[in-house]
């Protein structure tokens, strides 16, 4: 779907959605490998630290049980034996509660493995040390130093110290497992980070390059076809593509051109027929003017003939005394001729008069109207 079907509001309203939703899949990301993070920090602090701190102290347990046991052989007193014994006894319960706290934390099939042989070993040696003990309790301590030095104690002994190597050694590769998996965790974090911010910034530059584009574009488009209109050209035919403001625009101004274009084809018709009726009255007027020179020139005959008239009477006059009351009739009639003769005559002026000033009228329009022939160029 293009840019240009939706309004520049929904175009700007997901153009900034899709940098916000961006955004929020980056900071769901990050929340994520943090609390990986966390997990692994978790891990360290409540299960590799406290088993090696607990296999520390169950090592440290056994030595001293070991120490006392060969401390009682050593002295050779009883009492003294009692003493060690009950001593070794109660680190045996410290020993105990600790292997208790221990097997709580085991979090492989590796590591309950290893610790089966510890308790194994553990069990096998403190069998032999209980009869070591029963015959120095009794008195026998050469009995018991023989017992000790057949190293069957010490073999136990040797195992049960192998068993706690091993366990430490599992605890010390899961503690440096998880401070390396909190490292990349760390980096993955660190460089997820950049290349979202850098792929973010990309985006909104992209986003922002196409929205201004699809925004600035038409708009430019819309300002040259305004100025194209303005400037009298009204042949242009517009391209509309979409259907945001810009391309409503376009066709407000397609619109209004075309009912510039179908306005002026109107005035340019009723120019050319206001041409024709004036060429027609041109025409009509210049018949009446010929018609008027015509009767003008029959007055003119008529009023010689009146003169004419006029002079024989008056010689008439002159030689006929006798007939003196015609002839003074006959120049009354003569002057009434004359007098009607200048009436037509002024009549006829005032007509021709009459008759310029239309043709004068007439010609206005016509002038006008053969100015005005040229059609604009916008509609030819």
């Amino acid at each position: 779907m293009s840019l240009r079907n939706l309004s520049i509001a929904p175009r700007s309203g997901l153009g900034f959605g899709l940098v916000a939703l961006f955004m929020v899949l980056m900071g769901a990301w990050v929340l994520l490998t943090l609390d990986n993070i966390k997990k692994q920090s978790q891990e360290v602090e409540k299960n590799w630290v406290p088993s090696i701190m607990a296999l520390n102290d169950l090592s440290q347990t056994i030595l001293r049980v070991r120490a006392l046991t060969l401390r009682i052989l050593v002295e050779r007193d009883t009492q003294k034996a009692e003493q060690g014994i009950a001593r070794a006894n109660g680190m045996l319960d410290h020993a105990s509660s600790v292997r208790e706290r221990y097997e709580a934390l085991i979090s492989s099939q590796e590591e309950r493995q290893v610790f089966q042989r510890f308790l194994d070993a553990e069990k096998n040696y403190l069998a032999e040390r209980a009869e070591i003990l029963r015959l120095a309790q009794g008195g026998n301590f050469d009995a018991a130093t023989a017992r000790f030095a057949t190293d069957v104690l010490s073999r136990h002994a040797d195992a049960l110290a192998a068993a706690l190597t091993e366990l430490a050694t599992l605890n010390d590769t899961g503690v440096s497992s998880a401070v390396a998996n909190i490292a990349a965790a760390n980096d993955n974090a660190r460089y997820g980070v950049i290349l979202a911010v850098v792929l973010a910034a990309i985006a909104t530059v992209i986003l922002a390059m196409l929205l201004t584009r699809s925004i600035v574009a038409p708009l430019k488009q819309a300002v040259e076809a305004a100025e194209i209109v303005a400037s009298g050209d009204l042949t242009q035919n517009f391209q509309i593509e979409g259907k945001d403001e810009p391309a409503r625009l376009l066709a407000a101004l397609k619109t209004m051109q075309q009912s510039l274009r179908t306005t002026i084809q109107n005035i340019a018709d009723s120019s050319n027929q206001l041409a024709s009726a004036s060429e027609e009255l041109h025409a009509v007027t210049e018949d009446s003017t010929r018609g008027l020179h015509q009767q003008n020139t029959e007055i003119e005959q008529t009023d010689t003939a009146i003169n004419e008239k006029t002079a024989a009477v008056e010689e008439v006059a002159r030689n006929a005394g006798s007939t003196s009351e015609a002839s003074r009739e006959s120049n009354v009639t003569a002057q009434q001729g004359r007098e009607q003769e200048r009436l037509t005559i002024n009549s006829n002026g005032q007509h021709a008069a009459d008759i310029a000033t239309t043709l004068r009228e007439g010609e206005q329009p016509i002038i006008r109207a053969h100015g005005k022939r040229q059609v604009p160029t916008a509609i030819q």
